[in-house]
């Protein structure tokens, strides 16, 4: 046993030849989480764009998000979110199969 405790006392000499007494630096900060975008767009069976959809967006950790679909066809993109996983629900379409692509 005691030559554990005189292998430490040598390493412990080493760190002090190394660092001194020199103070600590400051404490890392955590990153920030990376954002992420989602975008939505409501295709019927005929590959046509449906435009006024609403659409409910809950993520795993938030608010419920109500957002439209553009009348012109577009894809309606909601930018700077956290990353995980989202809900996604078509409230105005009840009685039409859907999925996602």
């Amino acid at each position: 046993m005691s030559g554990t405790t005189g292998g430490l006392q040598a390493k412990d000499q080493q760190a002090e030849q190394c660092f001194g007494d020199a103070p600590v630096g400051k404490p890392v900060l955590p990153c920030k989480k990376k954002k992420t975008w989602i975008a939505v767009r409501v295709i019927d069976e005929n590959g046509k764009v449906m435009p006024d959809i609403v659409v409910r967006m809950t993520p795993a950790a938030g608010a419920v998000q109500n957002v439209q679909t553009p009348a012109k066809g577009k894809s309606h993109e909601i930018k700077d979110i956290d990353p995980g996983q989202w809900k996604i629900a078509l409230p105005g379409v009840f009685d039409q199969e859907w999925h996602f692509q």
